[in-house]
């Protein structure tokens, strides 16, 4: 079980957030799971509530087909009582088949159920086979649920597209689901391999009012996940190890066997999310042109490998810089294109507006209020498909205005935005 400050589908929020929180307002979410020979029959299919699907099998972040919709389920009004039938060794440690996680406004809980066995991919890479269900809800109240599967898979390479071995593969999936307190329960049906009778059987509820232990203990977990981002954040400060570390990533750029993978390692650590798309799925000509580009806009090294802050936003801006002025020229790839709706949403559809708001920002952080701004303003578009766009990207983090329907009328629509934030 885990709890953090932040929204299913956003990173851990910075330093002092857990001591913000509002612990007045607390829900209790019970969680059910247990591992069946033989999964029960009905339901609906998940693939049907999937508001927004990502998934990446060996470092690449597009992927044809979703493993967690296939064959899995949801049941509804299903009794909790009815999954106590059997104990479930991962969390069966004092006796117990369910558990309470408190949920209080502003935090998203999660239960992990793991393989104790761990497994290597054949790049070396090992994992332990997990499923893990997070619940959200915003500090406005609104609540979000989110799948996510981590486990091998084949990865097709070759010329021929036959299996070229077995690679970690990395599935979300943000549902458009939200539970009701006080209402019926819900269960997911997740099949083992996606076919076959037997699979996960998980179900939550959602009560009024969390239990003190319950609230003492989401507490002191999101205390240790603030911590935990608190020290990635400051990793450039670690020392001269470090520093050179970053120092041979940023040399290696100009190598073409290295490029890659120096490009992850640098827009991984300085949380430069859309130059590690690009990094990630881009092909070898297009990271040759992002390289060169980029080339240009580095200052002295030693600076960027004692700044960490710098770095990450002179990664981010070069990489909507290049792929702005790709766009420019040619249609971008898919690839390239899925990219850039992922990380900056509806604006990501307009490269050169996009372009000027990286020029007017300083830093990642005043970017990532940009685009949240941006996105915002899209909610009024006359255009209805980018309305739901906008709306989809920023309800994905927590972020979209309370009551607001992208389909609904001007006056609705108007009446919810000016709405917001009122008492």
């Amino acid at each position: 079980m885990a709890h953090r400050v932040g929204s299913p589908l956003g990173p851990v929020e910075g330093t002092g957030a857990v001591a913000a929180l509002e612990l007045t307002d607390v829900l209790a979410l019970e969680l059910c799971a247990e591992w069946l020979d033989s999964l029960p029959a009905g339901g609906e299919p998940l693939a049907a509530h999937a508001r927004l699907v990502s998934a990446e099998r060996g470092g690449e972040p597009i992927e044809p087909r979703s493993q967690l919709t296939s064959g899995a389920r949801i049941l509804r009004g299903l009794p909790v009582q009815a999954l106590r039938s059997r104990p479930l060794a991962a969390l069966a440690a004092n006796g117990e088949r369910c558990r309470e996680l408190a949920l209080p406004r502003g935090v998203t809980a999660s239960l992990a159920l793991r393989d104790a066995a761990t497994r290597r991919g054949d790049n070396g890479e090992e994992l332990q086979r997990e499923l893990r269900v997070e619940v959200g809800r915003a500090r406005e109240g609104q609540l979000s649920l989110a799948l996510f599967l981590e486990d091998l898979a084949e990865s097709r390479t070759d010329a021929e597209g036959a299996p070229a071995g077995r690679l970690a593969r990395r599935e979300s999936l943000l549902l458009d689901l939200e539970p009701q307190v006080d209402g019926e329960a819900i269960a997911f049906v997740v099949q083992r391999d996606g076919e076959g009778p037997a699979g996960w059987l998980v179900t939550l509820t959602l009560k009024a009012q969390a239990s003190p232990d319950a609230l003492a203990a989401c507490v002191e977990s999101a205390r240790e996940a603030e911590s935990g981002s608190l020290a990635r954040t400051t990793w450039i400060d670690s020392g001269e190890s470090r520093r050179r570390e970053i120092e041979s990533a940023l040399r290696a750029l100009s190598a073409l066997e290295r490029r890659r993978a120096a490009l992850v390692f640098l827009a991984a650590q300085a949380r430069a999310e859309l130059c590690g798309d690009l990094a990630l799925s881009g092909s070898d000509e297009v990271l040759a042109g992002f390289a060169e580009r980029l080339a240009s806009e580095l200052p002295e090294l030693s600076e960027l490998a004692r700044d960490g802050a710098t770095l990450g936003w002179t990664l981010e801006r070069g990489a909507v810089r290049f792929l702005a002025a790709r766009a420019a020229e040619q249609p971008l790839e898919p690839e390239l294109s899925a990219a850039l709706l992922r990380r900056t949403g509806e604006l990501g559809r307009s490269p050169a507006a996009l372009a000027e708001v990286a020029a007017r920002a300083r830093s990642l952080a005043e970017f990532g209020a940009s685009l949240v701004a941006e996105n915002r303003v899209l909610l009024e578009d006359s255009h209805p498909a980018a309305r739901v766009r906008a709306y989809d990207w920023l309800a994905a983090r927590g972020l979209a205005p309370k009551g607001f329907d992208p389909l609904a009328s001007v006056e609705a629509r108007r009446a919810a935005l000016e709405g917001e934030g009122q008492p």
